[in-house]
């Protein structure tokens, strides 16, 4: 299993950042004039910050100046501000205890300078931590609550928020929730282009591509890397354009172009300059020694996957991340005939993958966004009824003066006008109000729904996907441990993984779909002719026929619906399969107004549809045609074949 993430250290620096070297050689000039120190420092600050991704010296080398001169001259933001760059600086080189250390002295001295940009920034930088060891709800926790406090800050004081998105997006890609890194990454980067933040888009492209990559959508995917290629060439930012040549590597290995994949691997590996951090580095030695696995160049494998044990020494803590190496050893080991410690690696590739795969925190993250929301909402009306209590003093004072400077004549009418706007203001204090509610409500509605969804994801991830997973790799593995010369053993055993394969895309179309508001019938579609595919592999011989008869735009089911339908189609091409000894199965599908029916005809043998109990599991069939309200009518002779009909509305 390859791991698709983002490597990327992240910073709260764009209102900081120079974009171009005219202005870093601008900023190096007024440092060489001004005699302003407070302007020299803020000065220095800039160009430590600008060099921090692509040169840790010079970066180092500009905080130290700027650190020392305001100190001796007493300048306290731009020594706070010094000192939070110093813990971004030894995050990018991975020592995240020091990191630590100095983030807090930033965060202390802006509570207590009361210096609320540098506070939103340590919050972020505290996230940055906790992400590069792994903790991603932690992480998670500090994102939000920078946004939160950033968005309540004055216009002029507020980092763009597409830095937050950016990183709420990052741990959503962690967590191999796709759809959500999705959706904030969207969020990052539209304010990016909007914000002509040249450089950030580049990440923001790199999180699209990767997004993509995952949702298996690769033309969007390859477009999204190859516009970040240009424009990280165009902002001269060589790290992320490593971080996107890392990623078209991976996307060439899922579709096993594995001699290319490597050569861009290695080229992200001997990169100049080279400043990788522990986390990033132990998961590329993971994908090059899994990908040489691939071609049987196990020497090559082995070298790389050691060089990758020697990381883990130095960081335990990044373990999590070396599942891809675990699986390049075992294999490596059961070819060489080491069978101990093959089987030894292999179960420590089981226990990360199935870590991995557990669930557990899903709901955690949906209440976090549901608490910023509620939070949000909550900020929104109080300041309306702040807006309204000003409007009301405005309107007093303007009635007062009115009153001095207008003939009594009109007091009357301007009392009536008064009494009108203030009964108006509150009649639309009271709309507000109901609409909150209203949202309220539906959020903690939605939210409940989701827990449950969630839970049955995390189950099913659990208990399933893991074993699944470890029978892929046991059974793989089998042939690296043996030389089996029996052919029918070898192709079962290939078989078997096959199988388990195909139970895994199956269980996690299950749960995509579970997680969805509605199934579209093009959707139901694919899945469909998917099943159908793989039914002709398995079952040779046997002619299948998908047809489609009428209009369906448009036409879209509740999940509920859709996996009813599925499972209809699917258990009746099961029975056929399993007891018609048919040699064609065909499957029609009609819509005529509202009205569908679903046909599944083989030429098999038949059977009485009279006798009880006939174990081709119709009643299972007749109970999810009662739940689309439809009606399911099975008719059947022997040795004239069997047809499944179900009709239903919508």
């Amino acid at each position: 299993m390859k791991l698709k993430i983002l490597f990327l250290v992240f910073f709260a620096f764009q209102t900081l950042k120079a974009q171009t070297v005219k202005e870093i050689d601008s900023l190096i000039a007024i440092i060489k004039t001004t005699k302003n120190d407070s302007v020299k420092v803020s000065v220095l600050n800039k160009l430590a910050l600008n060099f921090i991704s692509s040169d840790v010296n010079k970066a180092k080398s500009y905080q130290k100046q700027s650190e020392e001169l305001a100190i001796s001259k007493k300048n306290k933001y731009g020594y706070n501000e010094s000192v939070f760059i110093k813990g971004g600086i030894y995050v990018l080189t991975g020592l995240s205890d020091s990191a630590y250390v100095y983030y807090k002295k930033a965060y202390d001295l802006s509570l207590k300078n009361k210096y609320k940009p540098i506070e939103v920034r340590c919050l972020n930088g505290f996230g940055m931590i906790d992400w590069n060891k792994g903790n991603l709800d932690d992480a998670l926790s500090f994102f939000f609550k920078a946004l939160k406090l950033n968005e309540s800050l004055p216009q002029s004081q507020q980092i763009n928020s597409s830095l937050f998105y950016n990183n709420i997006g990052l741990i959503y890609i962690e967590k191999r929730l796709y759809d959500k890194g999705l959706f904030y990454t969207q969020k990052a980067y539209d304010l990016r282009v909007k914000g002509n933040l040249l450089k950030d888009q580049g990440a923001s492209l790199n999180n699209l591509g990767i997004c993509f990559m995952n949702l298996n959508k690769t033309d969007l995917a390859i477009d999204a890397f190859e516009k970040g290629k240009i424009i990280t060439k165009e902002t001269n930012n060589t790290l992320m354009y490593y971080k996107i040549i890392h990623n078209l590597a991976n996307l060439y290995a899922d579709n096993k172009n594995y001699d290319k994949a490597i050569v861009l691997y290695l080229e992200v590996l001997n990169k100049p300059n080279s400043n990788t951090n522990p986390r990033d580095l132990i998961i590329l030695y993971g994908c090059i020694s899994n990908t040489y696995s691939k071609i049987n160049l196990f020497n090559e494998s082995l070298k790389y996957a050691n060089s990758g044990l020697d990381v883990i020494k130095a960081h335990p803590e990044i373990e999590k991340y070396a599942d891809n190496i675990y699986n390049a050893l075992a294999k490596a080991n059961f070819h060489s005939g080491n069978i101990e410690k093959g089987d030894y690696y292999l179960t420590k590739h089981y226990n990360n993958i199935k870590n991995l795969f557990s669930e557990e925190s899903k709901t955690a993250l949906a209440e976090m966004e549901v608490k910023y929301n509620l939070e949000k909402q909550e900020m929104l009306l109080i300041q309306s009824e702040a807006a309204i209590e000003k409007s009301k003093l405005e309107l007093k004072n303007e009635k007062t003066q009115f009153i001095f400077m207008a003939i009594l004549a009109l007091g009357l009418l301007v009392i009536t006008y008064l009494l009108y706007h203030q009964q108006k203001l509150k009649n639309n204090q009271q709309k507000q109000e109901f609409e909150l509610e209203s949202t309220l409500v539906k959020i903690e509605a939605q939210s409940k729904l989701q827990e449950q969804r969630l839970e049955i994801s995390r189950d099913l991830h659990d208990n399933i996907g893991s074993q699944l997973t470890f029978i892929i790799s046991s059974v793989d593995n089998i042939k690296y441990a043996f030389q089996i010369q029996n052919s029918k053993l070898e192709e079962k055993l290939n078989n078997i993984s096959n199988f388990a394969k195909s139970t895994i895309i199956e269980l996690r179309d299950t749960i995509w779909a579970m997680n969805k508001n509605a199934i579209s019938f093009e959707d139901l579609k694919s899945r469909i002719a998917l099943y159908i595919d793989n039914a002709k592999i398995a079952a040779q011989g046997i002619e299948f026929n998908f047809k489609i008869h009428g209009n369906f735009n448009n036409t879209v089911f509740s999940t509920t619906e859709g996996m009813n339908i599925f499972r209809i189609i699917q258990e009746s091409i099961n029975n056929a399969l399993k007891h018609a000894q048919a040699n064609q199965i065909l499957v029609d599908v009609f819509k005529q107004n509202d009205t569908f029916q679903i046909q599944i005809n083989d030429n098999g043998k038949g059977f009485n549809t009279d006798m009880p109990n006939s174990g081709n599991g119709l009643s299972n069939l007749k109970k999810r045609a009662n739940e689309l309200s439809g009606e399911l009518v099975i008719t059947s002779k022997e040795n004239l074949g069997t047809k499944v009909s179900l009709f239903f509305k919508k």
